[in-house]
């Protein structure tokens, strides 16, 4: 009967039922399969997209216990107790697996990002931000894994361009949005480029270049401070 065939096959049948006016038991089986294979594609997808996260996660922690200097496709695939072969299916290759590294941090990072009081005036967004951008910039397993990219961009281009869209963009963008906040006339992408210039300074690329440079709270507030108190004066924002 034909509300048999519809109570017992999935959404898809009702069309094809009524477009014929009665059951037809070959196409309702075929669409049933054609719903189940989907199913069963969309099931392996997010398995897949499961086993991806995790091997992110053991490479993010082998950087984090011996220094992105022993990052390979080999050790990632030990650590997460999976074959090279699963690697290179999820990445494709060693830049691959940075690159989704280098998205990894970009979205910790703005996740981080401290949200500004309501009386917050400029200057103290400008602090705040620095401070945020420095902290998160410089935490040992960042750093580690900045230094090693860092070191791979001349012989891999396309690692400086990931850096730049993954990292540095994001965080103009919100400097960017704290001069619009604030209503701060002048080119803002050139402006947010400055401040950043500012809060890194000479600070930044020792902590890039030395491996055993270790940077400070109070590092971090000093360096800040100077770096807001001249954009503030640039700018002649009270």
């Amino acid at each position: 009967m034909y509300y048999e065939s519809i109570s017992t096959v999935p959404y898809g049948t009702l069309k094809i039922n009524t477009l014929f006016g009665g059951s037809m038991p070959g196409i309702t089986r075929q669409v049933a399969i054609k719903k189940t294979n989907k199913q069963d594609k969309a099931k392996k997808g997010m398995r897949g997209e499961a086993r991806k996260q995790a091997i992110l996660f053991a490479a993010i922690a082998l950087i984090a216990d011996e220094g992105a200097h022993n990052l390979s496709m080999a050790s990632v695939a030990s650590r997460a107790k999976a074959s090279k072969e699963t690697l290179y299916r999820h990445f494709h290759d060693r830049n691959g697996l940075l690159i989704e590294l280098l998205r990894y941090f970009s979205v910790a990072n703005q996740s981080a990002c401290p949200v500004a009081q309501s009386s917050e005036t400029f200057f103290d967004g400008l602090k705040r931000l620095g401070v945020w951008y420095l902290t998160m910039a410089v935490r040992p397993e960042t750093l580690s894994f900045y230094r090693f990219v860092v070191g791979l961009v001349e012989e891999s281009p396309v690692l400086g361009e990931a850096f730049t869209l993954q990292i540095t963009q994001p965080i103009l963008e919100i400097f960017e949005d704290l001069l619009t906040t604030h209503a701060i006339p002048g080119n803002h992408k050139m402006l947010a480029q400055q401040y950043l210039g500012l809060i890194q300074g000479k600070l930044w690329n020792r902590a890039l270049v030395e491996a055993n440079f270790v940077v400070s709270k109070t590092d971090i507030a000093t360096q800040v401070e100077a770096g807001a108190k001249l954009m503030n004066i640039a700018l002649s924002v009270n």
